[in-house]
């Protein structure tokens, strides 16, 4: 069984934030002109199955009197075999109560950075690394020391890189999220990955 990975790069809010919170962070970073979008985790459902997060955009107005285009959507999607899976029909506010009342779990994983474009995450059962290499195109590779667990491409020249991981409540699994950075836009990337089979 070949795990998958999931990256992201974003900043981190405690799950009672709400709506508001998200609401005026948005604004503040449009003030700002910091544009693009932020993952901010919401959590996992106790039976492993479903995970939770906000995409938080900004866009650049359509014209100089015009503000800053604010969205901002609540998604959960189903986690099947360690891969992303479809939306669910739930979303907005009615997630936000979901997640509440069904007790989503936020169980984060140290992230530290060992040299320049090298993380260590450190798990229960092992150690995985997360690495960024400029080649023809910008690629990360997710790996232990068992060999790759996932890799993917970055599609604009990113300059700053901000990971952080979540480990499922059954400890089979992580969502990787990596907030990347070009110096005057930024995305979230968001995968998750099966480290069942490690040691």
């Amino acid at each position: 069984m070949k795990p998958t990975l999931t990256i992201l790069v974003f900043a981190l809010f405690a799950l009672g934030a709400g709506n508001t919170s998200a609401q005026s962070d948005s604004i503040e970073r449009a003030k700002n002109k910091n544009f693009g979008e932020r993952f901010i985790f919401l959590g996992w459902s106790p039976d492993n199955l479903h995970v939770a997060y906000t995409l938080d955009r900004v866009k650049r107005p359509i014209g100089p009197k015009k503000p800053p285009r604010v969205r901002i959507r609540h998604i959960m999607r189903r986690v099947y075999k360690g891969h992303l899976g479809s939306l669910s029909s739930i979303h907005g506010k009615r997630l936000k109560r979901h997640v509440k009342s069904r007790g989503y779990v936020i169980k984060p994983l140290a992230v530290e950075s060992i040299k320049k474009n090298l993380w260590r995450i450190d798990t229960p059962k092992t150690t995985v690394y997360l690495k960024v290499e400029a080649k023809k195109m910008l690629t990360w590779t997710l790996f232990s020391s068992d060999g790759n667990l996932a890799t993917g491409t970055l599609d604009q020249p990113y300059i700053r890189f901000e990971p952080q991981a979540y480990l499922s409540p059954n400890e089979k699994m992580l969502i990787l999220g990596m907030q990347v950075n070009t110096g005057w836009y930024e995305n979230a990337v968001v995968q998750t990955a099966n480290i069942e089979t490690l040691q």
